[in-house]
């Protein structure tokens, strides 16, 4: 421990442990040092998780069982790949959050009574798939909802 003078120094070794809030047994803990076996197993979840970074633990277990035939569980798998600060792809939370470089555009209605028919109008382009199309509304209530052949954006 870098922290720690276990040389003649002005503090006993168990003043220091007690001012660093630390057990006098973490001072004789050594790791265990990484098997061969884990290297292996590591080198070849790198590989792997380079050609596939979307693979999680789950997958990455199957690949190694299956296809390169080492005998290992997921919880020894998923140990390996927080050792190696690995984590598979995937979307997060807060993916829709708008850009705040982009227009925001007012709502042109507040305020506004509608009070007869033909006063307010709306489109409302619908995109799914392949398929195009566009609702027109007025005054709540729909008029039609077509397919559009071919729509130019």
């Amino acid at each position: 421990m870098k922290l720690f003078d276990k040389k003649d120094g002005p503090y006993s070794q168990n003043k220091q442990c007690e001012l660093l809030g630390i057990n006098k047994s973490t001072l004789y803990y050594e790791p265990a040092p990484v098997s061969q076996e884990d290297l292996d197993i590591m080198a070849l979840l790198d590989k792997k998780y380079t050609a596939r970074p979307y693979y999680g633990v789950r997958r990455m277990t199957v690949y190694l069982t299956k296809d390169e035939g080492c005998i290992v569980g997921k919880d020894h798998v998923r140990t390996l790949l927080r050792r190696m600060g690995i984590m598979a792809l995937f979307p997060m939370r807060n993916l829709s959050k708008p850009n705040p470089a982009h227009k925001i555009y007012p709502y042109l209605l507040k305020g506004v009574e509608v009070t007869r028919v033909n006063q307010v109008w709306s489109v409302d382009p619908t995109f799914r798939g392949t398929y195009h199309y566009v609702e027109i509304s007025l005054s709540r209530r729909a008029l039609g909802f077509a397919p559009v052949p071919e729509c130019v954006a």
